[in-house]
């Protein structure tokens, strides 16, 4: 089984496009969270994770997308330019926010008979003793 494993596109789809194009035929998808910021295209990098054999954990900046979106400083202040998050908060769609609220923060799976286990970060508030 062939996979591909990536992390951190934050955005950015022409990055994400070269390694579609110089890895064209893999099995599954591992994506190791971040998605979303920094970049340009937020819509359509979860388009791309979508409509594709993938596993995903959600990142910090996946996470911190979905509470801006739910927060009240989801649109720039008046007179400001729009921040990273909130250039890509208005490029996303209902459905793009709620396929990032439902990513795991972290995955177990099997490929090829061992299991493995994927998560973006270990921050403080998860229970390191459960893994």
């Amino acid at each position: 089984m062939k996979v591909l494993l990536i992390s951190d596109v934050h955005a950015n789809l022409h990055a994400l496009q070269a390694v579609d194009n110089a890895e064209p035929d893999v099995d599954l998808t591992l994506f190791a969270g971040d998605m979303v910021d920094f970049g340009y295209f937020p819509h359509e990098v979860i388009e791309w994770f979508r409509s594709r054999n993938c596993i995903c954990v959600a990142g910090n900046h996946d996470r911190e997308i979905v509470a801006l979106a739910r927060s009240d400083h989801a649109r720039p202040e008046e007179g400001c330019a729009p921040s990273y998050a909130q250039y890509n908060l208005s490029r996303m769609t209902g459905r793009d926010l709620d396929y990032l609220a439902a990513l795991p923060d972290d995955a177990t799976f099997e490929i090829d008979g061992i299991s493995y286990y994927m998560t973006h970060y270990a921050g403080d508030d998860m229970q390191q003793e459960d893994r």
